[in-house]
């Protein structure tokens, strides 16, 4: 009785797959909505178009084809629609609290964990921060004659201001291998 229970299901799991398969969707988005790995889907579809004629499976990848184009434009012209009363910068400034800022300076939104509620699909992910400058200069002691004493050091925020350093920060840099 199961062996039939679980034919009936494997039977109906592939007419679904077939079907959304022939409404244009991919392989990936299939296996997203059955919980199913995309080989798995990729496999069965397969098998199935080699079991057609060659004329029914030109049929059936064409029109699959077809409503992928269709799909893809539908979603564009959505995102088109959705951007244009409220761009994605002026969205993230108005909504700063579901959103976070990495150390480069990055926005990301936060996860629907952190947030304690669900995203909808049309909410910006992430504002990359294209004003910042990424300074790559090392930092270099001005070391003094004496052996190991090190008198200022560029460390600051800016790598410009100078200072003279303390006992305890000449030690730490004395003693680590930087100098070495």
């Amino acid at each position: 009785m199961l062996d039939l229970n679980s034919r009936e299901l494997k039977r109906k799991q592939l007419i679904f797959i077939m079907e959304k398969y022939k409404k244009g969707f991919t392989h990936k988005e299939i296996a997203v909505i059955l919980n199913l790995k995309e080989n798995t889907v990729k496999t069965k579809v397969n098998r199935t178009l080699s079991k057609m004629t060659e004329r029914e499976q030109m049929d059936l990848r064409e029109q699959h084809n077809l409503n992928k184009l269709e799909r893809r434009d539908i979603k564009r012209a959505l995102n088109y629609e959705c951007n244009k009363e409220i761009g994605n910068r002026a969205f993230i400034k108005s909504n700063r609290s579901i959103y976070k800022t990495r150390e480069n300076g990055n926005i990301v939104l936060k996860s629907e964990k952190e947030l304690g509620c669900s995203i909808s699909w049309d909410t910006p992910k992430n504002l990359v921060n294209d004003a910042r400058e990424e300074k790559k200069e090392e930092f270099r002691p001005t070391i003094s004659s004496e052996v190991g004493r090190v008198l200022v050091s560029h460390y600051s925020k800016d790598l410009s201001n100078t200072r003279v350093l303390s006992d305890g920060e000449r030690r730490v840099i004395y003693n680590s291998n930087y100098l070495n």
